[in-house]
């Protein structure tokens, strides 16, 4: 998780997203969803792409499921 690499936490993320810790936990964990908005807030933050972070995990369930 790139988070983690990064040595931040879920309060980091919040705080930089302007949301409540609660609600960055309920978004990682996929009880809620990120907006687009706060996806790129995160990829910029990391320097990586949107691709990189929110869909790795797609796109290797499609390549097993090919």
């Amino acid at each position: 998780m790139e988070r983690q690499k990064h040595k931040k936490t879920q309060q980091d993320m919040a705080n930089l997203l302007h949301i409540s810790r609660s609600s960055y936990s309920d978004k990682e964990v996929g009880r809620q969803h990120f907006r687009h908005d706060e996806m790129v807030i995160i990829a910029r933050e990391f320097n990586v792409t949107l691709n990189d972070i929110f869909w790795e995990d797609e796109e290797l369930d499609k390549e097993i499921y090919v």
